[in-house]
């Protein structure tokens, strides 16, 4: 997925009583076939935060490994709960090393 379709799919900003919000919906899984997501609140800023602000806010988010893995295979970015482990996405493990979910 590109950095654009992630920030769509995966990152939320709201405005909750007076403060920005900004949140990442994270992927887990209870079995091999059944993926739960929910939504963590990563920052909150007082105010109206400003573009920019939010844009480096969005760009760290995207950087921690606990949200998000790069694919060493395929390069693509990845929620964490869709990559095999620290280096390969699920869909790299599949094709190319014959794991099976």
């Amino acid at each position: 997925m590109t950095e654009e379709e992630i920030i769509k799919e995966f990152v939320s900003i709201e405005e909750i009583e007076g403060e920005v919000v900004l949140s990442v919906r994270i992927i887990e899984w209870d079995g091999p076939h059944a993926p739960i997501s929910h939504s963590v609140e990563v920052r909150r800023f007082a105010g109206h935060a400003g573009g920019d602000i939010t844009k480096k806010a969005i760009k760290a988010v995207l950087r921690k490994k606990q949200f998000f893995g790069r694919c060493q295979e395929c390069g693509e970015l990845n929620p964490s709960g869709w990559m095999h482990d620290s280096k390969i996405c699920q869909h790299c493990a599949e094709t190319n090393h014959g794991v099976v979910y």
